[in-house]
C-alpha cells in the first residue's frame, strides 16, 4: 500500500515491476551458471552501456575503443565531453597488439564483439589474451549484442570469464537474436562490486513488466530462436555469394547483417531507395576505412527477393538506373 497504484481498473499492468527484477536476474544467473557475478538489467543494452560510460567518465577514466565501431560510443563521447581515444582498427580483422598498446592505466576499454557495423568477430581466446595483458586498473566492457549469431563453439562469448576477471563487464541484449527490439531490454553480467557502482546510474523500474515477461519467455527452451538463426545464416550466405558474384567487396560477418561496397555503390543505393529498400549508408563513417561502404540487414524472404531483383536490374544498366532515379 505504498506505491499509489490503481487497482480499480481492468488493467493487467497496474502494478509496478519488482524493482530488483529478481526472477529474470536469477534465470540469467542460472543460464550462465554464475556463482558470484551479478546481473544488471537495462532499457536495452544501450542504457547499460551509456551508464557505464558515464560512470567511467565521472571516475576520470580514459575511454578507448577500436574504431570504426558502434556509433553509440562516439555519441556518448560528445554527450559527456569525455576523454576518449578511438583506436584505428582494420575493418576486416582485429589488431590485438594495437589494442593492447593503446590502453593506458585507469581506463575503460570497450570492445563491440561481433563488431557493428563491420560484422567481424574476435574469438574468445584472443579476447582473453587482450584482457590478461591489460593493466588491472582497466575496466573492460565487451558489447556482445550479436553474440548469439556466432558459431556454436564460440556462442558463450566471454560470460564464463566474468567471475575470473572482476574488471570485466559483458553486455548483451534481447533485441537481436530474440527479436525484442521494440520492447527494449538488455543486461550486463558483472561483479557485485560493479553492480553496486553502476546501478545508481539507472532509473528505478527502468525496464517495463511486459519487456521482462517477454524476456523470460525467451529464456525458455523454444526452438524458434535457433530456427530463426539458421534461416538468417542461410539467407546471409546466399546474399554474400550473390554480392560477390556481382562485383561487391563483402566484409566477413558473424551477425545478421553484411557490410560491403562496390565501385558503383552509389547507383545501387540510389536505386534501392527508389525501390523502397532502405540501407544504412554509414554516413558517419565516411572519414574512416568504411568510406563507401554500406550495411545491410538480413530481412524476410519477400524483402530479399525484391533486393535480388534490383541487383539483376542494375547489373550492366547503371546509366539507365541513374536516369530513372534522377527523374523521381
Amino acid at each position: 500500500m505504498n506505491l499509489n497504484e490503481n487497482p480499480f481498473v481492468e488493467q493487467r499492468y497496474y502494478r509496478y515491476p519488482d524493482a530488483s527484477y529478481t526472477e529474470i536476474r536469477n534465470l540469467l544467473r542460472e543460464k550462465y551458471d554464475l556463482k558470484s557475478a551479478d546481473v544488471l538489467l537495462g532499457n536495452g543494452s544501450t542504457e547499460i552501456i551509456s551508464s557505464i560510460f558515464l560512470w567511467a567518465h565521472l571516475q576520470k577514466k580514459k575511454i578507448v575503443y577500436p574504431w570504426p565501431s558502434y556509433i553509440l560510443y562516439h555519441e556518448l563521447k560528445q554527450l559527456y565531453d569525455a576523454d576518449v581515444t578511438p583506436i584505428p582498427m582494420d575493418i576486416e580483422s582485429w589488431d590485438v597488439d594495437t589494442i593492447i598498446s593503446a590502453v593506458p592505466e585507469n581506463s575503460l576499454l570497450i570492445l563491440c564483439n561481433p563488431n557493428n557495423p563491420t560484422g567481424t568477430f574476435l574469438k574468445k581466446g584472443t579476447a582473453v589474451e587482450i584482457i590478461s595483458k591489460l593493466p588491472t586498473s582497466t575496466t573492460i566492457l565487451i558489447d556482445e549484442a550479436y553474440i548469439e549469431y556466432v558459431d556454436d563453439d564460440e556462442i558463450n562469448g566471454m560470460v564464463n570469464e566474468v567471475e575470473k576477471y572482476t574488471n570485466l563487464i559483458v553486455v548483451r541484449t534481447f533485441s537481436k537474436y530474440y527479436g525484442l527490439a521494440g520492447l527494449r531490454i538488455g543486461y550486463a553480467l558483472l561483479s557485485k562490486e560493479f553492480y553496486q557502482c553502476v546501478r545508481p546510474f539507472l532509473q528505478l523500474w527502468n525496464v517495463s513488466l511486459p519487456a521482462v515477461e517477454a524476456a523470460i519467455d525467451c529464456l525458455s527452451s523454444s526452438p524458434r530462436y535457433l530456427h530463426g538463426k539458421q534461416i538468417m545464416i542461410k539467407s546471409r550466405e546466399h546474399l554474400r555469394k550473390t554480392l560477390c558474384k556481382n562485383g561487391f567487396h563483402v566484409l566477413p560477418s558473424e551477425t545478421n547483417f553484411l557490410c560491403f561496397t562496390h565501385p558503383k555503390i552509389r547507383y545501387y543505393v540510389d536505386y534501392w531507395e527508389y525501390k523502397g529498400l532502405i540501407v544504412n549508408k554509414l554516413t558517419f563513417y565516411q572519414n574512416s576505412q568504411l568510406h563507401g561502404y554500406i550495411r545491410m540487414s538480413i530481412e524476410d524472404d519477400d524483402v530479399m527477393e525484391s533486393l535480388y531483383q534490383t541487383i539483376y536490374e542494375i547489373r550492366g544498366s547503371y546509366e539507365k538506373v541513374s536516369n530513372i532515379v534522377n527523374t523521381v
